[in-house]
């Protein structure tokens, strides 16, 4: 079934030249996470039994990646970006959504990092001790013995 709804994208295709408002690379993109995601085709170069793999599909492995990546841009962001290029008069292209997707992606990286240090500080070592903390648990320690 999945194969057939990702057949009927270029129907996308031909509505979206005529609205100029959702490439079907980004609906093919969407596709083709989930049917990675469900197990219905691999995902990088796995050769385990699938019901389909990319070129069964009739897509090659920089279509799918670059697809991909244009479904990572969220949905409202996209719509955002295809009302402010269709009211300049500007097209819709597949460069502009990819430059969108990386910079999502980048700030995807950024938060990632940033909660990786806050982790990393709750780990961290305690202070050192002062050196008159040192030599006056040491006093103790020979005070006691």
């Amino acid at each position: 079934m999945t194969d057939m709804r990702f057949q009927g994208f270029v129907c996308d295709f031909l509505a979206f030249h005529k609205r100029k408002s959702h490439p079907p690379e980004r609906k093919a993109g969407e596709l083709l996470s989930d049917m990675a995601e469900s197990g219905q085709r691999p995902r990088g170069r796995k050769k385990e039994s699938h019901e389909s793999t990319l070129s069964d599909l009739g897509v090659s492995r920089d279509e799918s990646s670059r697809w991909q990546r244009e479904a990572e841009v969220p949905a409202g962001k996209f719509e955002s970006w295809v009302a402010e290029r269709n009211a300049a008069g500007e097209e819709v292209t597949q460069s502009g959504l990819l430059k969108i997707a990386m910079a999502e992606r980048q700030k995807q990286r950024e938060a990632t990092a940033e909660e990786a240090k806050e982790e990393a500080a709750m780990f961290r070592q305690p202070p050192k001790l002062s050196s008159t903390l040192i030599a006056l648990a040491f006093s103790f320690a020979v005070a006691l013995a």
